[in-house]
């Protein structure tokens, strides 16, 4: 059989095996530009674990700044991105937290863009990030509660990381889903001077805690569909920020339910906004405001 092309006569199975490895150049060219499999995302995270002042063993994963991309001196000091995962992430693998958000800060494109540490805890199976036992209702979310020793742990950990890292304290963030969000505002309001910037996706938290943030800029991500946590806790949570004047964005994804976090992962500006913000930028230098861990 003869394939046409122009007024040159192919043979069919050379065109087929030509396009073949077009086509598998393309997709290999696609992986290595914007993504990895799962099995190299978790190569490029270093294993780690942190013994709180309470006695809790908190296992996490770490990227650093591509050493390839930038120009190392003593003075060099990067980012900080703390990010908090989901309920079904839990355990003490110290591998399941990186099945939502790895790739996004361990591909190529990213860390030449933005070189910056990741930190990815993990919260053990027995606990929940900012709760101290499963909510049954809203009303659970809503109820006043001391913080939990596991984010107390999260939190040591944030602070001996800026300690022993090149770590730019006025650019120290946090980004959780579901689970994950709750604690991003649990943090936030209970360590306002920590966080530069704080992404909350599907998650939710009693508003009037809200009140002692000052100058931690929000990014809050909402599905219209999610049926696990009502997009009203995320409005209300908004309506709150900007009632005090806190700059803050609420991005509702539309006909989107409560895993809306690959939807707000590929907002085009979903990394360029959260790296823009800085506690600088508020008129704050905070380069001795974390009470750092001997």
């Amino acid at each position: 059989m003869m394939l046409i092309v122009g007024k040159e006569e192919l043979p069919i199975y050379k065109y087929s095996i030509n396009r073949f490895y077009t086509i598998l150049f393309l997709m290999m060219s696609f992986v290595c530009a914007f993504g990895h499999d799962k099995e190299s995302v978790q190569e490029l995270y270093e294993y780690g674990s942190y013994s709180s002042s309470d006695g809790l063993t908190i296992n996490y994963r770490i990227i650093s700044p591509d050493s390839t991309n930038i120009v190392e001196s003593e003075e060099s000091s990067y980012p900080l991105i703390v990010f908090m995962h989901g309920i079904g992430e839990r355990g003490n693998d110290n591998k399941k937290q990186l099945e939502h958000g790895g790739d996004l800060f361990s591909n190529s494109s990213s860390r030449q863009s933005y070189p910056a540490y990741v930190i990815f805890p993990q919260c053990p199976d027995d606990y929940f990030w900012s709760l101290n036992k499963s909510p049954k209702s809203q009303k659970d979310i809503m109820k006043n509660q001391d913080e939990t020793p596991i984010m107390k742990g999260v939190i040591e950990l944030v602070e001996n990381c800026a300690n022993t890292l090149h770590i730019d304290k006025n650019r120290i963030y946090i980004v959780g889903l579901s689970m994950g969000g709750l604690a991003v505002y649990d943090a936030a309001w209970r360590h306002p001077d920590i966080f530069a910037a704080a992404v909350a996706i599907c998650g939710a938290v009693n508003p009037d805690k809200l009140s002692s943030i000052t100058d931690t800029s929000f990014r809050i991500y909402h599905g219209t569909n999610d049926d696990v946590i009502p997009i009203e806790a995320s409005e209300a949570a908004y309506n709150v920020l900007k009632k005090h004047d806190i700059d803050a964005q609420l991005i509702e994804l539309p006909d989107v339910g409560h895993e809306c976090w690959d939807k707000a992962f590929a907002s085009p500006d979903f990394l360029s906004w959260i790296f823009s913000k800085s506690k600088l930028h508020h008129g704050i230098e905070i380069q001795n405001a974390i009470a750092l861990q001997p």
